[in-house]
């Protein structure tokens, strides 16, 4: 499975395996199976609705606890699955946690209004624990009146390991960068929530102001959850007409190893992420960036984050401004001094994503909950 919520699901499951405990994954008929010691990744459900329960109900009875990875989007938009804790209590199944990557809502059908959010609300009541990765949804679940909430950060899906023959400068000229030139790294999907149109207009105002500035575009351009990634690529290829941003200035990696990325975010003069919603914990392309000590120049949060500390942590401009974008970028830029502090507060927080760090968090959380049954 591409896309970040399967990333972090078999971070987590390897961590989990490699600590001593039995974990089961089951997922989409789209996956691949694995079969190794302490880990089993089950692809054997080809549509998450009602008629998934009972084999979910069959596996989940080998195991202490269910834990949800749940992003609507990665559930087919389907109710299904919020409504999966009512019926495992019914049927006397094992305690379940969820963890929310967000608290967007399904679709359930037509004119369904309210009750979409009323369908996520239930999920996040109805669960013995709940864990949260970002402040914004945490604000939300303490208002729903959450029983057991714990923070929980995620973690990079691209471990700090360049080739082991890494020269950033040797890695640049590659792309054709030359030491005249900044290299702006973007890394992640073509989403329209990430902002892709916002960074390459910011580029058109860099060049004509005399940055020679390069954008390379790291990763594979589509994933697997949103259907709406293929119509937005198609707007940004006529975007790239329209600027007439020739293949000198704009690269696209496509589908690399993370070797190639984590390379790509050491030799970045900065990564550039325009969240068009505001930076967010829930964004495992910013935790990746910030991982790697990279000087980050991204969109103002919408709600304040212990972590991500403006000027500091990141360089931000306001959301969906493409010029206060293309200011920041020229200041981080132009400016060592700035460019260094942004990499000192990356580094800073690093160590809150590591993912041993998240894999003890959430063993003390399991045993809690395990504890009170």
């Amino acid at each position: 499975m591409i896309g970040g919520v399967a990333d972090y699901t078999m971070h987590l499951a390897h961590h989990l395996a490699a600590e001593g405990h039995d974990v089961g994954v089951l997922t989409s008929t789209r996956a691949e199976p694995v079969e190794q010691p302490r880990l089993r990744v089950m692809a054997e459900i080809g549509a998450w609705n009602v008629l998934a329960w009972p084999r979910i109900l069959e596996i989940a009875r080998e195991y202490d606890l269910v834990h949800i990875q749940y992003q609507a989007a990665a559930f087919d938009l389907g109710g299904a699955i919020p409504l999966l804790p009512d019926w495992l209590r019914v049927r006397g199944g094992p305690p379940v946690v969820v963890t929310f990557h967000d608290l967007r809502v399904p679709y359930l059908f037509p004119k369904a209004g309210r009750l979409r959010q009323a369908v996520v609300r239930r999920l996040a009541q109805r669960a013995h624990a709940v864990v949260t990765t970002n402040e914004e949804d945490e604000a939300i679940l303490q208002a729903w009146g959450v029983r057991l909430l714990a923070f929980i950060p995620i973690g990079s899906n691209i471990p700090v390991q360049p080739p082991a023959d890494f020269d950033a400068d040797t890695w640049r000229a590659r792309w054709g960068v030359s030491p005249e030139d900044w290299l702006i790294v973007y890394f992640g999907f073509i989403n329209r929530s990430k902002g892709v149109h916002i960074l390459l207009r910011a580029q058109d105002r860099l060049l004509r102001a005399g940055f020679r500035a390069k954008v390379l575009i790291v990763g594979d351009r589509l994933g697997a959850s949103d259907p709406t990634n293929a119509a937005y690529l198609a707007e940004i290829e006529e975007l790239v007409e329209e600027l007439n941003l020739t293949d000198d200035w704009l690269m696209w990696t496509g589908h690399v190893p993370a070797a190639e990325v984590s390379a790509a975010l050491k030799a970045a003069d900065v990564v550039a992420l325009p969240y068009t919603q505001g930076a967010s914990l829930r964004h495992g392309t910013l935790i990746a960036a910030l991982t790697h000590g990279a000087a980050v120049v991204t969109t103002e949060p919408r709600v304040p984050s212990r972590y991500l500390k403006p000027q500091h942590t990141v360089a931000v401009a306001r959301r969906n401004h493409e010029g206060d974008f293309a200011r920041r970028l020229a200041l981080v830029l132009r400016r060592d001094d700035t460019k260094r502090r942004l990499q000192r507060g990356a580094l800073e927080v690093a160590p809150e994503f590591d993912w041993k760090r998240i894999r003890d968090q959430h063993i003390t959380l399991y045993e809690q909950l395990l504890a009170e049954r």
